[in-house]
């Protein structure tokens, strides 16, 4: 094989892979675009422990249900990742979360179970307190007992950071 063949082979899969990182970052890029820019006091105020309750309006027998939550977040300069637990009986329900800040109060996260055989998701709108040491928001999904449409409240309280 002659020296210009094997340049223009090397020069082809440098191209490629240039062309998949690009492809790449900006993907990224037009995720985050959606979220707004976290000041360092808001950052550190939501990184961290919260503890509270969720409040499903309707449950799998039509009644309303209440089960504890604790959710764990770290915050970057526009995202939001982490993972919750709920208690439901006598099973632990583990969530990874991800989001971002729509304003300096407002944020959203999309949440999955993490056990992906499981059909278990939804999204969140959360409202940090003026003295971040709350979070109320409403929450809309599919529930892994009622096997449809669930929505309702969370409340959370400030635990660690």
């Amino acid at each position: 094989m002659s020296t210009l063949v094997k340049l223009a082979i090397i020069s082809g899969a440098i191209s490629g892979l240039v062309g998949v990182l690009v492809g790449s970052i900006l993907s990224t890029l037009f995720k985050l675009k959606d979220f707004v820019y976290i000041p360092h006091n808001r950052r550190k105020a939501l990184t961290g422990k919260w503890d509270g309750k969720i409040s499903q309006i309707e449950g799998p027998d039509g009644k309303s249900i209440k089960y504890p939550i604790t959710m764990q977040c770290k915050v970057g300069w526009r995202t939001i990742k982490g993972c919750a637990t709920y208690y439901r009986k006598g099973r632990t329900i583990n969530l990874n979360i991800k989001g971002g800040f729509c304003d300096q109060s407002l944020f959203k996260i999309e949440y999955r179970n993490k056990n992906l055989d499981v059909i278990q998701h939804g999204y969140s709108i959360y409202s940090l307190s003026n003295d971040t040491s709350r979070i109320t928001g409403k929450f809309i999904g599919v529930g892994i007992e009622t096997q449809g449409l669930v929505y309702g409240d969370v409340e959370l309280t400030k635990k660690s950071s």
